[in-house]
């Protein structure tokens, strides 16, 4: 028998395999990508799960994070679109499937092939992962709520401050995925977490800037679910000049810089899901 194609062959494996508790992710797990993606996590303390539970029991100091966390991260930091993040959660949650390891080719939403491509650098999604770390790392905050917060839209924004920031302090000639890399890999963060904080502050300063607790929620609600608002703000952060004291002064504090969904803002969005599965 010939075969029909990777495509064709994938297709089949998911037709076959309707009825078995297989996700998106595990079907794309032999794609070449991601196992060049895995071997570049190997050199460090995460490794970068392909498949659920196969590794069962990883060496001492190593952490183990599925790569839909790490491909969250990237899509957000580096491709800077958290809404396509929360987007593809919000269908995970109603089990419309996970956009994430989807191809367009089979749903005109899936981003499987915008995430994962020739393009795609491993230190790139690594660095990318090393900012979600830095973010979440308040042990108060469980990463998989992650997904529904504003911890996503920070990633996007932290990335545009932090090119900035390098461009002043560097005259634009460090690396952005390798800076840092290294500041992750030697504990030498606390410059990075002083970027998201003030990500952080220029996006509820966005919020805040509206009178009144309603329009302050709904221009919340806007940010986290419309690319278009998103979008605006981010550019509005891109063209703004950083002096770069004004994030080296910054005193890092004890709460958590991401600001969750509260009920109500659940709410709403469950109650316009339709809009969504469009």
């Amino acid at each position: 028998m010939k075969s029909g194609g990777t495509d064709f062959d994938l297709k089949v494996t998911k037709f076959t395999n309707s009825q078995n508790p297989v996700s998106d992710r595990d079907f794309c797990s032999n794609d070449p990508i991601q196992e060049k993606i895995q071997s570049f996590f190997y050199e460090t303390k995460i490794w970068y799960e392909r498949r659920a539970g196969e590794f069962r029991k990883p060496p001492a100091g190593v952490h183990v994070v599925p790569n839909t966390f790490i491909a969250s991260a990237y899509l957000a930091f580096w491709l800077g679109d958290p809404v396509g993040v929360i987007d593809a959660a919000i269908r995970r949650q109603y089990k419309k499937g996970d956009m994430i390891f989807t191809s367009h080719k089979e749903n005109e939403k899936g981003l499987y092939e915008r995430i994962f491509n020739e393009q795609t650098e491993s230190v790139a999604v690594f660095a990318s992962f090393c900012m979600f770390d830095l973010l979440t790392d308040d042990k108060r905050y469980e990463p998989p709520d992650v997904f529904f917060s504003n911890g996503f839209h920070i990633l996007a924004i932290s990335k545009a401050v932090l090119t900035k920031y390098l461009k002043a302090k560097f005259d634009g000639k460090a690396n952005l995925a390798e800076y840092i890399t290294r500041r992750y890999s030697e504990e030498d963060a606390d410059l990075l977490r002083k970027i998201i904080s003030y990500s952080s502050t220029l996006m509820r300063d966005e919020i805040e800037r509206n009178e009144g607790r309603e329009i302050q929620r709904q221009t919340f609600i806007n940010l986290i679910t419309k690319k278009s608002y998103f979008d605006v703000l981010l550019e509005q952060v891109e063209l703004q000049p950083l002096d770069p004291t004004a994030v080296e002064s910054i005193e890092l504090a004890e709460q958590s810089d991401i600001d969750e969904l509260d009920e109500q803002e659940v709410d709403e969005i469950e109650e316009n899901q339709d809009e969504w599965f469009r």
